[in-house]
């Protein structure tokens, strides 16, 4: 909407004309309302970890780490070192170092960063698990203040003091501090399903309630900020009331779980549950690959976001998709799980 308008119209960029307007704001909205999905994945990858160990005690109860590590990290490395083949087929190459450096943090594409997050999170696993059993009060509260402590530190840039270098790895998810809340809270849910769901659906409208306010909040906030002191980040960045909303949310879905009213296209989603860690690896090419696409062949599209939003979300899911539905049925279905998990 700003950088690419001189391919549409004979402006120089960066062109602000779309800025207040429906659009801009529909947009901002979707971008605000989603922040919710890294710390519900947090927590599902939590709540299933207490489900495989729950009742189980000992070493034995771990086996699956090992498995489950391969299957993450094999595909992560592959799709990796793909990207880094297609960037240097375009020119661009790094030092060794620094190849190791992008491996180790998931900085070979923006998003995955995830990967070794949730590396670490599995490590730790037997540790959060102990500690969720036999300390669940001081777990959560002291997890909940590390990450509220770690998320305010964003807000001393408005009085000045610049911490934006200094707690990049923390604040950027590449270390696991800042998220370790939400991963403890679904090993805590996990050992204490039913006990826990009876509390939540005695609030649940209560939750309901906190939903909508902390999700119009999360929308607010950011925009009252960068007008109050002109910082456009933190449009991107998971603010105080973020991580509130992504609480709320997560309390609220579990509460209305046993709601009568079925969710809707409920196998669909549950089909698509089984490949979204393929998805995952492979949609941001395919987004990036589209939108440069589109940028050459048929700017026309880049003027009108009710198509080209719907175009990348398609292609993004749909071209992974069909690409692994082609090697789990083709001569290569061996190493299907070595490439997606």
């Amino acid at each position: 909407m700003f950088w690419w308008t001189h391919r549409y119209q004979p402006v120089t960029v960066p062109n602000y004309s779309q800025y207040g307007t429906l659009t801009f704001y529909s947009l901002l909205l979707v971008k605000r309302l989603t922040f919710f999905s890294v710390p519900a994945l947090l927590f599902v990858s939590g709540f299933f970890v207490a489900f495989t160990v729950r009742g189980e005690q000992g070493s034995k109860s771990w086996k699956w780490m090992k498995s489950r590590l391969v299957n993450l990290l094999v595909p992560y490395v592959f799709w990796s070192i793909m990207i880094f083949v297609g960037d240097f087929l375009e020119g661009t190459t790094y030092t060794p170092t620094t190849y190791l450096r992008k491996l180790a943090f998931g900085g070979a594409a923006p998003l995955y960063y995830y990967v070794p997050l949730i590396f670490q999170f599995y490590l730790l696993a037997p540790i959060i698990t102990h500690l969720a059993r036999t300390r669940t009060r001081e777990l959560l509260i002291s997890s909940a203040s590390l990450h509220l402590s770690l998320m305010s530190l964003w807000y001393l840039d408005l009085f000045g003091t610049k911490v934006r270098d200094q707690i990049m790895f923390i604040g950027n998810g590449f270390l696991f501090p800042k998220s370790l809340f939400f991963f403890a809270l679904g090993v805590v849910f996990g050992l204490n399903t039913q006990k826990l769901s009876q509390e939540l659906i005695r609030v649940k409208w209560v939750l309901l309630a906190a939903l909508a306010f902390f999700g119009i909040l999360s929308v607010i906030e950011p925009e009252v900020l960068y007008h109050s002191f002109g910082y456009e980040s933190w449009r991107g960045d998971a603010l105080l009331s973020s991580s509130l909303y992504a609480t709320t949310f997560i309390l609220c879905f579990l509460a209305f779980d046993q709601t009568s009213v079925p969710l809707p296209f409920l196998r669909t989603f549950s089909r698509l549950g089984s490949k979204i860690y393929g998805i995952y690896l492979l949609h941001a090419q395919v987004l990036e690959l589209t939108a440069r696409v589109i940028y050459h062949i048929a700017p026309w599209v880049l003027a009108r976001q009710i198509l080209f939003q719907p175009l990348l979300i398609t292609l993004a899911v749909g071209s992974p998709l069909l690409f692994m539905t082609i090697v789990a049925k083709s001569p290569a279905r061996g190493v299907y799980r070595y490439l997606f998990g």
